[in-house]
């Protein structure tokens, strides 16, 4: 007779408890007496969806995000924010998800800056997740200086490859107003073969009282890099804002992707493949302009131009877009927001609209929505990356309801009905906020 098989679950309520608990048992005396500080918020969530008349499926998790022992910015402190996942059932998958797990210091007066752990250096490299260790060195109260090192983490914990390396510089600058620029010199290697050798900038600049630039831009300097594409990602966005009723802005956008990591794993599976398939990227070019005209202080419109093009494939697709919010609807304390998106061009998206109410009574407050499209993003069961899930001809009305309890505790709930030619979609959501 064989032994009953014991399966080992990580449910995302006992994370929680558990990442709590850790949190709570460290003793002051452990710090020489000195005064912790912590401050997090806990998500709870259950959610239940339904195809048609097929079978109810759920799912519960959770979401714990803290920083403990120093304030950030004045010593050490310790920052999480992880999540635990459970599919109910014998079938069902757990997953528990790690986006950010380190130890840093910082400290006024102090001219070294050290980061260890899971992290993201979107602000500073532009290099996207990294496991491993950051140092730098400050030049003044606003510039920093560093270097970077460590491997590329899966969101999975437990997910890791080792072949997988990312190292660099880079320089920051902080300053008033939001003021920000970061330029970084990145190498990333995958089997001892470099991946990615490329700069990185980007930054935030206001301008006098009514202007502010925004960008960042790629520019790869790998020897095998044609000169047409060593500009491999640019984005630049204006907002001016000339009057108090009227704002403008304009926004361009291009770029590439290149998967040397993918391209590396199917060389391996097939030796047919020559260098010539590492082209395979996708490259896009967006551009846009955007009029926001406020008439009263409770009436808000925007008229907007965008045009789009998959330059490797000569597509070129032209939207207008227009719409606006209406505060205090008619003296019922109604908010309206509403918008129509006309789309033009061979592989256009078809035209659009969406509108919702929303209302405050008190400590609750509610929304009302309708659209005549489905949007809405959707994790396959490999990779990290989402994709952006389109259902055209599938009218879509969903409400939302918050009640906050306390200042820790609040509960929101969720319903979202998807109605398509083939059969209706259901989804719930039951959410408790918990902050200390």
């Amino acid at each position: 007779m064989n032994a009953p098989r014991l399966r080992l679950r990580l449910s995302p309520f006992a994370l929680a408890a558990a990442l709590l608990a850790a949190g709570a048992s460290v003793p002051a005396a452990a710090l020489d007496g000195a005064s912790l500080y912590g401050r997090g918020t806990l998500f709870l969530d259950a959610m239940g969806f339904r195809y048609g008349d097929g079978p109810f499926s759920s799912r519960i998790s959770s979401r714990l995000r803290f920083e403990f022992l120093d304030r950030p910015g004045s010593g050490w402190t310790l920052s999480l924010d992880a999540r635990g996942r459970m599919d109910p059932g014998e079938e069902g998958t757990d997953r528990v998800l790690l986006y950010d797990a380190r130890l840093s210091y910082d400290k006024p007066g102090s001219p070294f800056s050290l980061a260890l752990g899971q992290m993201n250096l979107y602000d500073s490299a532009g290099i996207g997740r990294l496991l491993g260790g950051l140092a730098g060195l400050k030049v003044g109260s606003a510039v920093l200086l560093g270097s970077y090192a460590g491997l590329e983490p899966g969101l999975d914990v437990g997910r890791l490859d080792s072949k997988h390396l990312k190292f660099g510089l880079f320089a920051r600058y902080r300053g008033k107003q939001g003021r920000s620029l970061s330029l970084s010199l990145n190498r990333v290697l995958y089997d001892g073969r470099t991946e990615r050798s490329f700069l990185f900038t980007g930054g935030l600049l206001p301008v006098g009282r009514f202007v502010v630039l925004f960008g960042n831009a790629e520019y790869e300097l790998g020897s095998a890099v044609a000169s047409a594409d060593r500009l491999s990602r640019l984005f630049f966005n204006v907002r001016i804002s000339p009057a108090p009723f009227l704002d403008l802005s304009a926004f361009y956008s291009s770029g590439r992707g290149l998967d040397f990591h993918k391209f590396q794993l199917e060389t391996s599976r097939d030796p047919s493949l020559g260098p010539a398939d590492i082209d395979r990227y996708y490259y896009s070019l967006q551009y846009g302009i955007r009029v926001d005209i406020k008439p009263t202080s409770m009436l808000r419109l925007f008229l907007a131009r965008q045009e789009s093009e998959q330059k490797d494939e000569a597509i070129r697709n032209h939207t207008w877009r227009l719409g606006g919010s209406w505060t205090d609807l008619l003296g019922t304390g109604l908010t309206l927001y509403g918008g129509y998106s006309r789309h033009r061009g061979p592989f256009s998206e078809s035209d659009s609209f969406t509108f919702s109410l929303d209302k405050t009574f008190g400590p609750l407050s509610w929304t009302w929505s309708f659209s005549n499209t489905y949007n809405g993003l959707r994790w396959a069961s490999t990779g990290d990356a989402p994709q952006l899930i389109r259902l055209q001809d599938s009218p879509t009305m969903g409400s939302q309801a918050m009640v906050t309890i306390s200042r820790n505790l609040a509960v929101s709930a969720e319903f979202e009905l998807v109605l398509r030619k083939e059969a209706a979609e259901q989804l719930g959501l039951l959410r408790v906020i918990l902050r200390y």
